[in-house]
């Protein structure tokens, strides 16, 4: 399948591969061959202007010229510093996936138990979701951009970079040369068990309520995370 770098409909199968492979704890170090000083402004407008323009009018319909016009720059500008439509959708996607964990984690950081870790966890999850714009528009308009990230291949994917992020701020509540491997396990599961209620069509539990987030936690995830009580 021939497609135009630029213009047009980005695949789902090319999209992917690219978005789900952030790292989502970014090493901190030098920009790589950042065209100027002025780099960062660029990229970030650009960055912003991409997630704008698609939760306006969609993926399938946003132009490298809808983009740039809505970063202020010119077509050229963003080809420049990203090479193609293509990437630039991919680049915003990665960016806006790794802002989204680490607020996530701040949420996470918080708590003092594990109870209210993984309470924490499904609340920021459902907030970010239901702030996402351009995710909200792909749900609505173009479903199937959107199904193949959090389904089947997508979904190892995703509940491997939610372990990464989010399994060594869990770690504190596991004890045994183990617990590293545990807290991942807890992040991937209930990142999974997050998405098969934000995404279901009828939303049979509101996430952003405290309590009804923790009756899930009580019910589906702790009794296979939490200690097992010590008998005597």
């Amino acid at each position: 399948m021939i497609v135009d770098a630029s213009d047009g409909v980005t695949p789902p199968d090319l999209l992917l591969p690219a978005v789900l492979t952030q790292e989502p704890r970014p090493v901190v170090g030098p920009r790589a061959a950042a065209p100027d000083a002025g780099a960062s402004g660029i990229e970030g407008r650009a960055v912003a202007a991409t997630l704008a323009c698609i939760a306006r009018i969609g993926l399938a319909k946003t132009t490298l010229d809808d983009i740039a016009r809505e970063a202020g720059c010119g077509r050229a500008t963003l080809y420049r510093y990203f090479g193609s439509r293509r990437a630039l959708v991919a680049r915003a996607a990665r960016s806006e996936l790794t802002a989204v964990g680490e607020r996530i984690r701040v949420r996470i950081a918080a708590a003092g138990t594990l109870d209210d870790a993984l309470t924490a966890l499904l609340v920021a999850t459902a907030l970010e979701y239901g702030r996402q714009g351009a995710l909200q528009t792909l749900l609505e308009v173009e479903r199937g951009t959107v199904l193949p990230l959090v389904t089947f291949r997508g979904t190892d994917r995703l509940l491997a970079l939610a372990a990464d992020a989010f399994g060594p701020d869990l770690e504190q509540f596991f004890a045994g040369t183990d617990r590293a491997r545990r807290a991942r396990r807890c992040a991937s599961w209930t990142t999974r068990v997050a998405l098969t209620y934000l995404l279901a069509r009828d939303r049979p539990v509101d996430l952003t309520d405290e309590e009804s987030a923790r009756t899930l936690v009580h019910r589906f995830v702790l009794p296979a995370f939490a200690p097992a009580p010590t008998l005597g």
